[in-house]
């Protein structure tokens, strides 16, 4: 069976880097669905952003994480996603908006690991560009709201340590061993 393993944290925290070195040891990886369609919609005239219109958004991403998660089910290996469907609980309600019923729905029947990584806030590595307007006290405000949607959905929250992106694929790799050990 198929692990689908989440990194997620804040936006800035490394999860992307970390991902990437995840791919570069063979790992299937789903990167982050919120940044290509930021990508996209920056592109339109009228696109859909987060920013101006963020229930639409998340129903967009939602609907492309959604095919992600069931496209892997195909497949035997593994797959490492950069964000996990709950995530956008975290964002909606930041954005002072309730979740969806579908996306509740969603995040009790498109489980993950039970084990998540989680990338705290980092300010050392913390960078804003065209997909990423947040200030750092916003970024942190999300990780950590982040944290407690996944805390509040049943999963077991790892917080990654703030190491070199080579040491933190190390440490999600070990643990991922040692939790493949400990339920035989």
């Amino acid at each position: 069976m198929v692990k689908r393993i989440v990194l997620t944290g804040g936006p800035g925290s490394g999860k992307s880097s970390l991902l990437k070195a995840l791919e570069a040891r063979h790992f299937r990886v789903c990167p982050e669905i919120s940044r290509i369609l930021i990508r996209e919609e920056l592109n339109k005239k009228k696109g859909v952003l987060p920013w101006t219109n963020m229930r639409d958004f998340a129903e967009r991403c939602l609907d492309r994480m959604v095919k992600d998660w069931e496209r892997v089910a195909h497949g035997h290996d593994d797959v490492f996603y950069d964000r996990g469907i709950p995530d956008i609980i975290a964002y909606v309600t930041l954005s002072k908006l309730q979740p969806s019923e579908r996306l509740m729905e969603v995040v009790a029947r498109k489980r993950y690991h039970p084990v998540v990584f989680w990338c705290p806030p980092w300010p050392e590595i913390y960078v804003n560009d065209a997909e990423r307007p947040q200030t750092f006290p916003e970024a942190k405000a999300l990780g950590s709201a982040i944290k407690y949607v996944y805390e509040k959905n049943q999963y077991q929250v790892v917080s990654m340590p703030k190491v070199p992106v080579q040491q933190r694929a190390d440490f999600v790799l070990q643990h991922l061993r040692h939790d493949d050990v400990s339920q035989l």
